[in-house]
Order: structure tokens, then C-alpha cells, then sequence
């Protein structure tokens, strides 16, 4: 902290051009420059020589640049950040039917500013929900259709669909990957088993930093569905919306 004659007599340095200003046509007389010092020497009486004084201004002007970097820097690093989270990278989960409508009716409350690009993952035999899709994104263009493998096709005997599974887990690792979303919505189409767990996974070895949103299917009025009851079990999921009173 600066005493308060230190700090007058910088201010008066202030006032001295010839000393600190380059284009003042006086900078380049050492004589008058040296004058200008001694000025302020006898003016506010400072107990040291002209030299020193000089010394001492030259180091105070070095901290004050270093501390002008350090913020400049600061700002830019936090206007990259809130640039960076601007937006939300979201896959959305599609099933078929019921599930694909309900999400859909969402997407189109949802500010797709902030929520942007999106990638819709569904079943590769689904062949209702595409057109579904492009309906409700027709007037946007940041948006991508990903077609995975069936967890489980309907009357598929539970023994034989955790091979299923499994293939469709490995099935999304290189699009999750290459996306890297930063939001995971779905509201309990099978579809979204495989997509949850490698997130998931992958967040539990610092590759993604992602969280999963489960919204209750609105026909269920009490109790989770299967899917929600595996997600809450597991800790799979970060966030459950249910549009029912318990």
C-alpha cells in the first residue's frame, strides 16, 4: 500500500509528459526530463535520490502491467467459458409410439437456442418416428437423426435380449463419442437403455461430463415405469421429472 506523499507525488509525475509520454516533443531531452524529476523531488520532498526514484516508478509500472495481464487474461478466459456453455449438446432418446410423441411435444417447448445441436437416437426399426422427427424440426437445420440397434424387440425372450443389449451398448459408443453431449433426455423407451448406461460409464471415467435427464412417461399415474425404476436403482439417472401426485 502506497503512502499518501508517494502517491501525490506519482499523481504529480502524472503531469510531467515529458517524463512518461514517448510522443511529448520534451521526451527525448534527458535534461529537461531530469529536471522534471528533480521537481518532484524537492516538491513533495522524497527521501531519495532522482535515480531511485526512477527505480521505484519503473518497478510499481511493472507490477501494475503484470496485474492489467493477469486480468485481461481472467476475462478472457471467463468470455470463452460462457461462449463455450452458450449452448447445450442434447441426444434425445426416441422410441416409438407414445414415447416418441410425448418427447417430441417437449422438444417443441424447449428454447432450441440453448439447447443446440441435438442428435435424436433411435431404433433402427422404427420406421414411424424419422418423419415425426423432421416434422417438428422442419424450420431448424442443427439437428442429426442417429439409428441404433433394439435393445429388445417386442416378444423377444429375455435370455437372448442381453446379447441384444449388449450389441446396442457397443453400438453407441462411436456416435456418443464423437457428439459428446453434455445433456441426456428420455422418457423410457428401451431405446434409451444402451445410450444411458455407456453415458453413464463414460462419465465414470472422466470422458464425458454429462448428465441424464429422465421425464415419467404423462400415462403412468403412479410408480416408474421399468426403465425408470432400472435408472433410479442403477444411479444412472441425475435428474427424474414425474407428472404425478404420490
Amino acid at each position: 500500500m502506497l503512502s499518501g506523499n508517494v502517491r501525490a507525488s506519482y499523481a504529480f509525475c502524472n503531469g510531467q509528459p515529458c517524463i512518461w509520454n514517448p510522443k511529448n516533443n520534451k521526451h527525448k531531452n534527458r535534461t529537461l526530463v531530469n529536471d522534471a524529476w528533480v521537481r518532484i523531488k524537492n516538491k513533495y520532498s522524497v527521501p531519495c535520490s532522482v535515480e531511485e526514484s526512477k527505480k521505484k516508478r519503473n518497478s510499481l509500472l511493472t507490477q501494475y502491467r503484470e496485474h492489467l495481464k493477469k486480468i485481461k487474461e481472467s476475462t478472457k478466459t471467463q468470455n470463452k467459458l460462457n461462449v463455450e456453455k452458450k449452448s447445450l449438446k442434447v441426444i434425445l432418446c426416441i422410441g416409438s409410439g407414445g414415447h416418441t410423441t410425448e418427447l417430441l411435444k417437449i422438444v417443441t417447448k424447449m428454447n432450441l437456442t440453448k439447447y443446440s445441436p441435438r442428435l435424436y437416437m433411435m431404433a433402427d426399426s422404427d420406421n414411424n418416428s424419422e418423419a415425426k422427427i423432421n416434422s417438428v424440426e422442419k424450420d431448424t437445420k442443427d439437428y442429426q437423426i442417429c439409428k441404433i440397434p433394439r435393445s429388445r424387440n417386442v416378444h423377444q425372450p429375455y435370455m437372448t435380449s442381453i446379447f441384444s443389449t449388449l450389441h446396442a451398448v457397443l453400438y453407441c459408443v462411436p456416435p456418443i463419442l464423437r457428439f459428446r453431449p453434455d445433456v441426456i433426455i428420455c422418457n423410457g423407451p428401451g431405446t434409451c437403455i444402451p445410450i444411458c448406461f455407456v453415458v453413464f460409464l463414460m462419465r465414470c471415467s472422466y470422458i464425458l461430463d454429462c448428465r441424464i435427464v429422465f421425464i415419467e412417461s404423462l400415462c403412468r399415474c403412479s410408480g416408474h415405469n421399468f426403465i425408470g425404476c432400472l435408472g433410479e436403482v442403477c444411479i444412472l439417472v441425475d435428474l427424474l421429472k414425474l407428472d404425478y401426485k404420490q
